[in-house]
Formats: C-alpha cells, sequence, structure tokens
C-alpha cells in the first residue's frame, strides 16, 4: 500500500490526477487526543462542560466524537492514504491538530510526512489546510514557512486541475498538492485556492442511509466537474446535541467508531464498489474515518481498475 501510485499501470499514470480514486483520511489529524477543549468544540459542550459534575461527561462525549483517527500521519501514509486533511491550532508556543480538543503537535506529522516523501519518491499527497484556529496573520505566515521549510521543493505550484497527472509530478520531481483554505495564502502560487481547485461537500447527517443518498446525489454532479478535486466524504457525523439526547435515553455515548464500523461501512463499502456502475472517474478523492477498518483503503483503490484513459 505504500507504493500504489509508483506501481499504477500507464494509462492510469497519465490520467489526470482528478480522475484517479485516491484513498483519503477525514479529520486526518484527530488521533492520540488530549482532554483540553478548543476554540472549534460545540458550543453546547462547553457550557455544559463548566456544569456541576458534568465535566466527564462531556470528556465522554468529546473523545465519542472528536476522534475519527487511530493511526499516525506516517502510519496513514504507510497505510496507502494520500488525501490529509489537516485542521490546526495555535497553542502557547507551537501548532496542534484540533477536533474540540487539541491532538499533537502538527511538526510532528510534518516530519512524518517529509520522511515518508523522502523514501517514496512517485508518491504524491493532496494536503488538504481545511481550519486554522486562533490564528492571525503572524501565525498564518509563521504556520506557511514551517510547510515550505518541511516541504518547499516539493510542492507543484497550481496549474489546471486537468493537467495534473503523475507522469507531470514525477518528471517535475514534485510530491505535494497543498491547499490552503484561508485568503492569507493568496497570491503564493505553491498554495492553491481552495474556492478554484476542490468541491468537498459535507453530507452533515448521522444516518448512514442518508449520508449514501447524499453521496449519489452529489456524484451525479461531480462527474461533470472536470476542473477541481472532488472529494465523497463517506462520513457519519453526530452533533452534541443529538449525543446528548442518545446518553440521556441509553446511558452510553455513541462514538464515530460505531457509527462508521457497524452503521456506515455495511452500506458504504458495496456503494462504493458498485460505483463504476453509475460513474466513470467518480468517486475521485474519498475520505472516511477510521481508515484502517474493513478494508477501506483496497477499496477505493480497487476502482481504478475501471479506469483508463478519458
Amino acid at each position: 500500500m505504500d507504493e500504489w501510485m509508483t506501481h499504477l499501470d500507464d494509462p492510469l499514470v497519465t490520467m489526470p490526477l482528478n480522475q484517479l480514486a485516491i484513498p483519503g483520511s477525514h479529520d486526518s489529524g484527530a488521533f492520540n487526543l488530549t482532554t483540553e477543549i478548543t476554540p472549534d468544540a460545540p458550543a453546547l459542550l462547553k457550557s455544559v462542560s463548566a456544569m456541576p459534575g458534568m465535566a466527564i461527561l462531556v470528556g465522554q462525549i468529546i473523545f465519542a466524537l472528536a476522534t475519527t483517527q487511530t493511526l499516525t500521519i506516517g502510519q496513514q501514509l504507510n497505510a496507502g492514504i494520500r488525501h490529509l486533511d489537516f485542521r490546526v491550532a495555535w497553542k502557547a508556543d507551537d501548532f496542534y491538530f484540533v477536533h474540540s480538543v487539541y491532538g499533537t503537535k502538527v511538526r510532528v506529522a510534518l516530519e512524518e510526512m517529509r520522511e515518508f516523501l523522502d523514501n517514496h519518491p512517485k508518491e504524491v499527497v493532496i494536503l488538504y489546510m481545511q481550519a486554522f484556529f486562533q490564528f492571525d496573520s503572524d501565525k498564518h505566515k509563521k504556520f506557511i514557512a514551517l510547510l515550505k521549510s518541511k516541504f518547499g521543493n516539493k510542492f507543484v505550484d497550481e496549474m489546471s486541475v486537468e493537467d495534473i497527472t503523475l507522469k507531470y509530478l514525477w518528471d517535475h520531481k514534485k510530491q505535494i498538492i497543498c491547499i490552503y483554505k484561508d485568503k492569507e495564502a493568496s497570491g503564493d502560487t505553491q498554495l492553491w485556492s481552495y474556492d478554484s481547485s476542490l468541491e468537498d461537500p459535507w453530507p452533515n447527517t448521522p444516518s448512514a442511509d442518508e449520508c449514501i443518498q447524499k453521496l449519489t446525489k452529489y456524484m451525479d454532479h461531480a462527474s461533470d466537474v472536470k476542473n477541481k478535486f472532488s472529494v465523497c466524504q463517506a462520513i457519519v457525523t453526530s452533533g452534541p446535541e443529538d449525543t446528548m439526547k442518545y446518553y440521556l435515553k441509553h446511558k452510553t455515548v455513541p462514538s464515530v467508531k460505531s457509527m462508521t464500523v457497524k452503521d456506515l461501512n455495511p452500506v458504504f463499502l458495496p456503494w462504493l464498489a458498485d460505483s463504476p456502475n453509475h460513474w466513470d472517474h467518480r468517486p475521485n478523492i474519498v475520505i472516511h474515518d477510521f481508515v484502517e477498518m474493513d478494508g477501506f483503503v483496497q477499496s477505493v483503490l480497487d476502482l481504478n481498475k475501471h479506469r483508463g484513459n478519458p
């Protein structure tokens, strides 16, 4: 899995990258989380946690909702993940992953990425810098400088998505497409604009069946999108209000992991396997929680067996 791009057949190497099937992780840095609530935590959880005797329950809910991955970034890359979704906050004196609570230092993940890419010169990562918390202009400059200190020579300048192929990237010795979702990156050719390069609609539902319905509707549209990467968000989400109601009724907290493995995967993986019967080059990027579970990565890569020159 660590070299699946390296060993693709020639027709796939010359195909636009947004027509390949690429496995990705959702909230890639939401592993090894702490208990410290972050600025992006839902307001309800912040207020409830301040109530007497509620801190433990809120901690259980946050961990159940916030933990989306088990593998570190290096382990995800070795498992075949090639799209990473980073959400970052500044705290004290460094940058940390966040998802309602703080995770590990981002620079550790960047070092793992650099080591992986140095050892796998034909593997390419789409790095989506999605969200920033407690950032001002100076923090953006500091963070961008950190990214470039690790990967500057590996970034590909922004260009038409339709022209990006693995062969192009290999010929130019580039390995990272970095999409930076903030205006502070405007004018920097190494940091791609979100608006012009990526579509990633969020299903925003705890229902596996509704998630599949929304993904199907989006794929019908995405099959016509030629000038962007498209992200199929195969995820189920339970908001804090629904989770609190569930706890009061069942005296247990539903976790993202249980919702993914027990509810979503049994309907999503067959839907994914059947997708070549409906769309020629979609899904493109498929992101998921707990990417090591149930053969997710291989299921995405199997779609490339059905794809050839456009």
